[in-house]
């Protein structure tokens, strides 16, 4: 696999100004010194989407490929936008491809697969979904993520296969929708470790003691607006790059910073920008290379 680098240079440490701490704080500030063309390129795209083209496909992305994204997704990249299921997708998937240990389960596919609703069984899967999805068998996966997603809120599913836990991680409330979400993941797994033929792996998910759930609703908390979407992609990056440290940040880290919001959406639009997935899922799906934390 041919490994891209960002032409970003994005300096971590950085305090920013009293102005930049307002609430007319804007992406300036983070890439107060790098004219990149990528930054100039998301800016003269944002600045030019409106109401009359929001579901056009920005160039590169197409249907057909089941990776597109509209001007309408991409304008959430901006500050304080809830993300949609798009972009939360294509970044998060941006994240694991390299790991050849984790898995990402798509956003919303509890709901499909399992609703958190109270009528309706919800919609079968088959196995051919699962390798679609994933294109590896549970038995081999060390940890799966999902990122779920509540009524206006993403929150963050993680199942760790090595320890036989399940943590659900919520920047913001404390995870009203957890042990539902944790229930029907585990249903999830047991059917598809059946269907995968590995009976003795798809019994423990019939207990909830061999799988507890543990809540991350603490800390790291997002900041004052609408950045739970963020919050969840920079955890799921913690996860990859260091799965004891996603653990350590989940307990101890102290809340993230609204710069911390503002250099990982900006990064991460660049980067949709600049890579788009285009007909290639192999070429589209490399893992950016510049640290989005301090």
């Amino acid at each position: 696999m041919t490994t891209l680098s960002c032409k970003l240079n994005i300096d971590t440490t950085s305090e920013l100004s009293d102005d930049a701490n307002s609430n007319t704080h804007d992406f300036e500030t983070v890439f107060l010194n790098d004219p990149s063309s990528e930054w100039s390129h998301v800016q003269r795209l944002w600045a030019s989407t409106n109401d009359g083209n929001t579901t056009d496909l920005v160039a590169g992305y197409v249907e057909s490929n089941d990776g597109y994204l509209t001007r309408g997704d991409f304008a959430r990249l901006q500050t304080n936008q809830m993300l949609t299921d798009e972009v939360m997708r294509e970044i998060a998937n941006r994240i694991t491809v390299a790991s050849d240990t984790l898995a990402f389960i798509p956003p919303m596919i509890l709901e499909k697969i399992y609703p958190l609703r109270v009528n309706g069984p919800g919609q079968d899967i088959t196995p051919r979904t699962w390798q679609r999805l994933v294109g590896r068998q549970i038995k081999d996966i060390k940890t799966i993520a999902a990122i779920h997603y509540v009524p206006g809120h993403w929150c963050l599913l993680v199942i760790d296969m090595d320890q036989h836990r399940i943590y659900y991680y919520d920047s913001y409330y404390e995870s009203p929708y957890a042990d539902e979400a944790a229930s029907k993941f585990r249903r999830y797994l047991r059917d598809e470790c059946r269907r995968q033929g590995q009976q003795e792996l798809s019994d423990t998910f019939d207990d909830h003691n061999d799988f507890p759930l543990i809540k991350y609703s603490r800390s790291p908390q997002q900041p004052p607006g609408v950045s739970c979407g963020i919050c969840c992609l920079l955890m799921i990056k913690y996860l990859v790059d260091d799965p004891q440290q996603f653990h350590i940040r989940a307990r101890h880290m102290e809340h993230f910073t609204e710069q911390e919001m503002q250099r990982a959406r900006a990064t991460w639009a660049c980067d949709l920008l600049a890579r788009p997935r285009g007909h290639s899922r192999a070429t589209a799906n490399l893992v950016p290379r510049w640290q989005l934390h301090a």
